[in-house]
């Protein structure tokens, strides 16, 4: 069977266009470097004042995610390359690979999601007891993106015999997908709203006597999760 007819097939399956998905994947790359550029810039600030104070291990996974960061940024970059290319003309030829790349960046923003929640929750309170919530909260940031990488990797081969079974499987995927974003925003909101809770609690609390303290407060918090 002709590419054409199985981009076609996909299109109608995916409810979707070749613009629609390249407009929307170069949309989402910019918004990604305007992330990693502020990423760069709380890693800097964080380095300049806690470089001598925090432990070689938070250094490292500083250090780490922000190395990251820029990986999955390139990889991005890489997938909107390879839309414009190939989504016009021929997207079943790397729809394959644009699944993994897709599943690698869910795999890469869980393990933030997780190390987010722990490190900036460690750092706010300091007690070993909030360990029940932090768990939680990675269990969730874990929960959905194995499912959806298991699936991911059982996508049938691109042939006209296999479209029942490639329809399911892009059902199923964009249920996992859908899923799974909104649980990682709600994870990220909840955190956010908690910690500037807890900083707030007590009305002797300095950001209660700082109004541009509890600004730059709100800020810190929301750019880093």
């Amino acid at each position: 069977m002709s590419p054409s007819l199985i981009d076609k097939f996909i299109w109608i399956e995916a409810h979707s266009s070749p613009s629609t998905m390249t407009t929307y994947a170069a949309m989402g790359c910019t918004l990604k470097g305007l992330l990693l550029g502020i990423v760069l810039v709380n890693s800097w600030r964080y380095f300049s004042l806690f470089y001598r104070v925090d432990a070689k291990i938070v250094l490292f996974g500083i250090a780490l995610g922000t190395a990251s960061s820029i990986a999955q940024t390139g990889l991005n970059a890489y997938q909107v390359q390879q839309l414009i290319l190939y989504t016009p003309v021929n997207y079943s030829a790397i729809l394959r690979n644009d699944a993994w790349e897709i599943m690698s960046v869910a795999f890469i923003t869980a393990h933030f999601n997780a190390a987010a929640t722990a490190f900036y929750s460690w750092r706010a309170w300091k007690k070993k007891w909030m360990m029940a919530v932090l768990v939680s909260g990675i269990f969730v940031s874990y929960a959905l993106v194995f499912p959806l990488m298991i699936n991911g990797a059982r996508m049938p081969e691109l042939n006209a015999a296999n479209f029942a079974k490639l329809q399911s499987w892009l059902v199923l995927e964009a249920k996992f997908y859908k899923a799974w974003g909104c649980t990682s925003v709600g994870v990220d909101i909840s955190i956010c709203t908690l910690l500037v809770w807890l900083f707030l609690r007590k009305k002797e609390s300095m950001f209660h006597a700082e109004p541009a303290l509890l600004k730059k407060l709100l800020i810190l918090v929301f750019e880093t999760m």
